[in-house]
């Protein structure tokens, strides 16, 4: 192997690693076309003109790929939903609902992991996304729990609020009409697989903020118009 397809710390190759972006990005598009068990791994090798034992050297079968997907949206997501230095919980989490779908909507195959990991409970589960929730859940509960304890916000367990908006906002999601588009994604080879237009999803954050205030505001705030 040349010495420029290793790195360093004498881990994967360059171009091994390449090789497992390629596949992650390939069996996510599939997911969010077909669902988390609704492709096959040899869908993935054919659109990548690869091997089995190419994909096999990376993931050791499909269940093992999802996860890993879901692994990364978790990181994404703990990047994405934060709490500014200076904002009340309220604010903090009407705001982090809008990037949530806005995050859904750009990645669709969370979306479709998301309500088949519903479906699975008490079976397997993703073991990627089991293990973001438990992070999101553990730096959501302390200010939580404090901020409903100083009146900001209604007694709601964690547990239900993050089920009512994540569950909720992923069907809004996969339930959306979608355009096909031919414009290239930003740095990918692919077309992008699904669109909606600025209103539309302007019209899902709304529905996901004013299910925070519905849920959580201690005046019981009203729709917005």
């Amino acid at each position: 192997m040349a010495q420029d397809d290793v790195d360093k710390s004498g881990g994967r190759s360059r171009r091994g690693r390449a090789t497992r972006e390629k596949i992650l990005s390939a069996a996510e598009d599939l997911v969010a076309r077909h669902g988390p068990d609704g492709f096959q791994l040899q869908q993935v090798t054919d659109a990548l003109g690869i091997t089995p034992p190419a994909l096999y050297n990376h993931f050791k079968d499909r269940e093992d790929l999802v996860a890993q997907i879901a692994e990364n949206g978790g990181r994404m997501l703990a990047e994405i939903m934060r709490r500014g230095p200076d904002e009340d919980v309220l604010t903090s989490l009407r705001r982090n609902a809008r990037r949530y779908v806005a995050f859904l909507i750009e990645h669709p195959a969370h979306a479709r992991i998301i309500l088949s990991d519903l479906a699975r409970r008490g079976t397997t589960g993703w073991r990627g996304l089991a293990a973001s929730n438990i992070a999101i859940r553990e730096r959501m509960s302390a200010a939580f729990e404090a901020a409903q304890e100083r009146g900001e916000i209604r007694a709601v367990p964690l547990e239900a609020y993050l089920q009512a908006l994540y569950i909720g906002s992923a069907a809004a999601a996969v339930w959306t009409d979608y355009e096909d588009l031919e414009d290239h994604r930003e740095g990918r080879d692919s077309p992008p697989l699904t669109s909606i237009s600025a209103a539309d999803l302007e019209r899902l954050q709304d529905q996901a903020e004013d299910l925070v205030v519905r849920l959580l505001s201690p005046e019981l705030g009203e729709i917005s118009e």
